[in-house]
């Protein structure tokens, strides 16, 4: 098959590109042909031209129709078989003329219109999005159980249902053996090392970790904690931890080279990952997951969304917005034999495996 991947903005920026960068070496690897769109920008070349069998096409960002225009041309003359547009956004959009008769996938990561941040009118108009594309595009690809249940439910609303797919993220078959031979021989340390990977929002729990932390104070052993990457919330969480004492505890890495980022995950013991009873927690699939479950690690979370469904059992679970039990799930966590594996098979989260999956719905539902 001919599949044409079109994507918006900065990969580095925006996790909406993760499906096109996973998923299209894979299929082109099983002999398909694939097309990337992409804007024109440094950091998504160097994530997108060294994928391999991959043709890559470049636009440069203008205004929303400019955008629009310029990806249906290159759509139109394509003649792909499969058109999937990562995310839910204006600038994946593409119009039916330029389709032909390509099969049409519109990809939901999340719920916009569920952020309380959101300002009201662009809540609504991402209602309307969202609702348009579910009922306008052949197939559907929803990256969580809630936008699934949520969808096939609106679709049995209006009396009929289209292809759904429920398809979350994952990562490289090649990064669960790297995080693997990493851990191998790696020796035996009695202080513990904590980690949260992601941006630094105050939705994303980061301040709820400090307000933790502080509680953990001189629980035995000994641990440190590392905050890899960035976000508008930096500085204020640099300023909590020194507030709580913990600066000799608590070290900021940035982001890191994919190198780097592996290596450091695969040394962590205890991995988190904050979630809120928010339709926006149940409805988003954070990508920081299945870079987690790679490891075998412990990981500490609320059994909140795609979290819970993946982990299952093997979770440790707090209290959404409850410090107090954030910090009693740490100390369980950290208490776990690390000699054991925890959490499902890192096998079953790769691009590989979701590939599977995309290739026989595609199947099904162009017959």
């Amino acid at each position: 098959m001919r599949i044409c991947f079109v994507t918006a903005h900065v990969a580095t920026r925006h996790h909406t590109m993760m499906r096109a960068i996973g998923m299209a070496p894979v299929l082109a690897a099983r002999g398909h042909a694939v097309t990337v769109i992409a804007e024109d920008h440094p950091d998504n070349r160097q994530l997108l031209d060294p994928l391999a069998g991959v043709r890559c096409e470049y636009v440069a960002r203008g205004s929303i129709w400019v955008d629009i225009r310029a990806k249906a041309d290159l759509v139109n003359a394509g003649g792909f078989d499969v058109v999937h547009s990562c995310g839910l956004d204006p600038r994946t959009f593409v119009p039916r003329r330029a389709l032909r008769d390509a099969f049409w996938v519109v990809d939901h990561v999340e719920r916009l219109s569920a952020l309380v941040t959101m300002p009201w009118h662009k809540k609504y108009f991402w209602r309307w999005a969202e609702r348009q594309a579910v009922s306008r595009a052949d197939g559907t690809i929803a990256a969580s159980r809630y936008l699934e249940f949520l969808f096939r439910t609106r679709m049995l609303q209006r009396g009929g249902i289209r292809p759904l797919l429920w398809l979350p993220y994952a990562v490289p078959r090649s990064l669960v053996t790297e995080v693997a031979a990493e851990q191998v021989g790696r020796p035996a340390s009695e202080e513990k090392t904590l980690l949260f990977a992601g941006g630094f929002y105050r939705a994303y729990g980061v301040y709820e970790i400090v307000a933790a932390l502080a509680r953990l104070g001189t629980h035995a052993p000994r641990w440190t904690f590392l905050f890899l990457g960035k976000g508008p919330e930096q500085q204020g969480l640099i300023e909590a931890v020194r507030a709580a004492g913990l600066a000799d505890r608590v070290t900021f890495t940035g982001y890191l080279p994919m190198q780097e980022y592996v290596r450091t995950l695969a040394h962590a013991d205890v991995l988190v990952s904050p979630m809120h009873d928010t339709e926006a927690d149940w409805a988003r699939c954070p990508s920081k997951l299945y870079f987690y479950v790679a490891t075998r690690r412990p990981i500490v979370t609320a059994a909140i969304g795609e979290n819970a469904e993946v982990l299952g059992d093997s979770g440790y679970y707090y209290r959404p917005g409850c410090p107090d039990s954030l910090a009693s799930a740490l100390a369980r966590a950290m208490k776990a034999n690390v000699a054991d594996d925890h959490g499902p098979p890192p096998e079953h989260h790769t691009w590989e495996h979701r590939c599977d999956t995309y290739e026989r719905w595609l199947q099904e539902s162009m017959r």
